[in-house]
């Protein structure tokens, strides 16, 4: 698969996380794209497509798909502790579990 190589050069040249799931990674981009092809029936555009690879670009580099990071292998929740994560740039704090 040529994702993959282009996936380990990023990887290489520290644009995206080690361990970085290139099968993750093209179903983040494509799930957006089926959904309002298949779902809403709306129409497909460039627009839509920047946002949905844009989108997954960000949950790569910030490690989302990388190994024990998606899937049933647990989530960001388990892997950097015991806190739920807010938004980025939404101001509020991490808060532990209860």
């Amino acid at each position: 698969m040529y994702l993959s190589l282009y996936l380990e050069r990023a990887v290489a040249r520290g644009q995206l996380p080690r361990g970085t799931s290139a099968a993750e990674l093209i179903t983040a981009v494509a799930a957006p794209l089926y959904y309002r092809l298949l779902i809403t029936a709306e129409p497909l555009n460039e627009a839509t497509a920047d946002r949905a690879a844009a989108a997954a670009l960000a949950a790569a580099r910030s490690g989302v798909f990388t190994s024990g990071m998606s899937g049933d292998s647990g989530g960001p929740d388990e892997r950097r502790g015991a806190g739920v994560a807010a938004p980025r740039g939404s101001g509020a704090r991490v808060r532990p579990r209860e």
